[in-house]
């Protein structure tokens, strides 16, 4: 507490210890360290949007957006029958709020969630289709996330003063002229997890 208030000071800010909060990020089986004094310790944080868990699996955050979204669902059931709301544009509504909703910073979270968590995403879709919001032929929710991961990698592999960019690995150097690759990096130790490793093996083949 004394480095983060040391920090503030220097900043300009000052440090609220009543609005402060710790969460341990551990597995079951290892030993947490005292809590902070003046500090309350949580279970779970919201940090720009996201609920983060310190189980790290995502659940609470997928709960929260499912919740969110069905509220939604209801509006939009509204819309379409009180004010006649045409299938297409009801469709665009929906992606352009829903959609972006389930989306949103998924590709901080996609690697951790378990394959009960991204079915109950695509439970909501298939529900959704049925009720004529996204049409038949859409792609699922995985698709949906692999574009918008493509679209973050491209535009942090193109543009040097982007805020993720100097965590790209170095880029490799090569003596012969091989066949063309989707990028010019270094391959990092695999982790499926993180979203900038997915993305530098993707298509390495």
């Amino acid at each position: 507490m004394s480095h983060h208030s040391t920090w503030a000071a220097a900043s300009n800010l000052r440090l609220n210890p009543s609005k402060t909060a710790e969460i341990i990020f551990s597995n079951k089986r290892s030993n947490q360290p005292p809590p902070t004094l003046g500090v309350t310790r949580v279970t779970s944080l919201k940090i720009l949007g996201v609920i983060v868990d310190n189980g790290l699996n995502f659940t609470l955050h997928i709960d929260s957006v499912l919740k969110s979204c069905g509220q939604s669902l209801f509006a939009l059931r509204t819309i379409m029958r009180q004010h006649g709301l045409s299938e297409q544009c009801l469709q665009m509504v929906f992606s352009s709020t829903i959609i972006s909703r389930l989306l949103y910073a998924a590709p901080s979270f996609w690697g951790f969630l378990s394959m009960h968590n991204r079915t109950r995403l695509e439970a909501f879709l298939h529900r959704s289709t049925k009720f004529g919001y996204y049409p038949l032929t859409g792609p699922d929710i995985a698709t949906l996330e692999a574009f918008q991961e493509i679209k973050l990698f491209n535009s942090i592999l193109d543009n040097p003063n982007h805020v993720l960019h100097h965590y790209l690995p170095p880029k490799k150097m090569g003596k012969y002229n091989l066949r063309h690759r989707s990028h010019d990096r270094v391959l990092p130790l695999k982790d499926d997890k993180n979203f900038l490793c997915r993305l530098l093996f993707m298509d390495m083949y």
